[in-house]
């Protein structure tokens, strides 16, 4: 069983680039996605356009308090899927370090060989994340074979040569590519390096909401719009997938920019957002006000 590992802070387009690895092929291939919130978006996205097999590990990063759950998806997914590859989406705060040593003391590790770590960054906050959690971007750009410097449309090419310059100081063998909505055929990359760690255990926050509820249009895009101020706290990431109309939407919030699409029609709404110090009572009464 062949893994590929795709990392990067929150935001910075993880899920869209497992899209475009499944698009090119998803042949004998299962996903396992892992959201820090108490539900699963990220595999509802992906299963919206592509016919996989996915694995889900919500409630909490599997570097960490999630570690066993982690070890017994690996167990699970190789006794009951054995494919021929294994695409893993940690969540945004995971170092890739902890993933790959979980996966190197895993005890079928014989039975699986760790193709690539590939790294996603944002170069819109690059320069400010890595002075706010200077060890999370430590270990993720010096344990990846492969880094893409992702968003380059909404960008300078000034800013994206600074960041590739910084990430090539860091780890001068990574292979460094510049993607718009992470398109790229992969090269292939045999990873050859040792797993090098940095202790990051930043605590950051969580909230989760669900409704069977509808939810009116403008008044949800506009909740969305307002997490570029600091009325709730330091907002990093939300998501949400919304029942609008009888139709659903998925909403998110990701480098203060804002996107939303429609897709297949849900049972349920939920959102998660992730981020520092937040008004959890605000937040959760503004939804609501969000609601039919």
């Amino acid at each position: 069983m062949k893994i590929k590992l795709v990392c990067g802070f929150l935001g910075t387009g993880k899920t869209t680039l497992i899209k475009n690895i499944l698009e090119h092929d998803s042949s004998n291939t299962v996903f396992l996605v892992n959201d820090f919130g108490d539900m699963g978006i990220d595999g509802e996205i992906v299963s919206e356009t592509e016919s996989v097999d996915i694995v889900e590990l919500p409630s909490g990063c599997i570097c960490c308090s999630l570690r066993s759950d982690l070890n017994q998806a690996i167990t699970d997914i190789y006794k009951k899927y054995n494919p021929n590859r294994l695409l893993i989406e940690p969540t945004g705060i995971a170092t890739p370090s902890a993933v790959l040593e979980a996966l190197q003391e895993h005890e079928l590790s014989e039975n699986f060989k760790i193709e690539a770590v590939i790294g996603v960054v944002d170069p819109t906050l690059f320069f400010e994340f890595i002075e706010d959690y200077v060890n999370f971007f430590m270990d993720q750009i010096i344990n990846s074979d492969i880094v893409l410097v992702n968003k380059i449309d909404i960008t300078t090419t000034e800013e994206v040569d600074k960041v590739e310059e910084k990430i090539h100081e860091l780890n001068p063998s990574a292979l460094i590519y510049r993607t718009k909505y992470c398109r790229l055929n992969l090269p292939n990359a045999e990873r050859k390096r040792e797993v090098k760690p940095f202790l990051f255990n930043q605590d950051f926050d969580t909230l989760s909401f669900n409704s069977e509820e509808q939810f009116k249009e403008k008044k949800i895009c506009s909740f969305f719009n307002s997490l570029k101020s600091e009325n709730y706290g330091k907002i990093l990431r939300a998501k949400g997938i919304f029942k609008i109309n009888g139709n659903s939407i998925n909403i998110d919030f990701a480098s203060e920019v804002i996107n939303k699409k429609k897709i297949s029609k849900r049972e349920t709404s939920k959102i998660i957002v992730i981020g520092e110090n937040l008004d959890r009572e605000k937040i959760i009464s503004d939804i609501k006000e969000c609601i039919s």
